[in-house]
């Protein structure tokens, strides 16, 4: 849609994706956490993509350093092949997650609650009971059915994922399963940062 951005010092960033040699442009951390910052506050789920030892882990500290510990709790899980819905859900729910209402869960004392999902990539995507159709259904509508159809929301609670990448290859959502990939917001993190 738009493939220029404005930046402050008021010359424009070139986002084309043209195969021309140019000088690459490195959008500042910065920027990049503030970005993410307002996305997870609009409920927007973020994935930062990129190869191992690329910075996605550090901008994720980086973020979590500048967050509030008034108002959010941040919750790291490292995710594998083996995990399925009923386990993610679990996981999610002893998180420091407690029930307001019934099958309305928040965080403690009020808190936002930032998961940081290590390991999207590793996830299984066919079966009916995986863990990226439980990320799915609370992102689509911030809530699950649990056995004997019981609905569970989730109130304040936010997600970024970090999914790695095969190095030299850039990521595409088509990576992702097709019924998850439109949910995320995709930030390619290249270089090291700190």
């Amino acid at each position: 849609m738009f493939n220029r951005f404005p930046r402050a010092d008021l010359e424009w960033l070139d986002l084309d994706l043209s195969t021309t040699k140019q000088p690459v442009h490195r959008i500042p951390v910065e920027f990049q956490i503030v970005l993410i910052e307002r996305l997870i506050k609009f409920n927007v789920p973020v994935l930062l993509c990129g190869p191992s030892q690329s910075g996605k882990s550090v901008l994720c500290k980086q973020l979590w350093a500048r967050l509030d510990s008034k108002q959010w709790n941040v919750k790291i899980l490292h995710l594998s092949s083996l995990v399925d819905s009923m386990t993610l859900l679990r996981t999610i729910l002893q998180s420091d997650l407690v029930r307001i209402q019934s099958n309305c869960y928040t965080g403690v004392e009020g808190k936002s609650v930032l998961f940081i999902l290590v390991g999207i990539d590793r996830l299984r995507e066919t079966t009916e009971d995986s863990a990226t159709e439980l990320l799915r259904a609370i992102f689509e509508r911030n809530c699950v059915v649990a056995r004997a159809n019981e609905e569970i929301h989730f109130s304040n609670v936010h997600f970024i994922g970090e999914y790695t990448t095969v190095a030299n290859q850039q990521f595409t959502m088509n990576s992702m399963g097709a019924r998850l990939q439109r949910h995320w917001f995709p930030l390619q993190i290249e270089n090291p940062v700190g």
